[in-house]
């Protein structure tokens, strides 16, 4: 009796723990797509900031600004 029970115990912690490792799984794609897109979104914004401060500024500041630099920054 107490074999029969054991196994019933041991197959059922091994089914939480597949159940916990998909679910870990699942949330961990979930997150690093969210995470993607939140970063995109900075980055995208703080681009966009320099562009303006950039266009706003006087055309002979922006000359004196090297052509390389300005691409590395974007």
């Amino acid at each position: 009796m107490t074999v029969t029970s054991n196994n019933a115990l041991k197959i059922k912690l091994l089914m939480y723990f597949v159940l916990g490792l998909i679910l870990y799984v699942y949330g961990q794609k979930v997150m690093r797509g969210k995470l993607i897109d939140l970063t995109n979104e900075i980055v995208y914004s703080k681009r966009m900031e320099i562009v303006k401060k950039s266009l706003e500024s006087s055309y002979s500041k922006f000359e004196e600004i090297e052509k390389g630099r300005i691409q590395s920054i974007i």
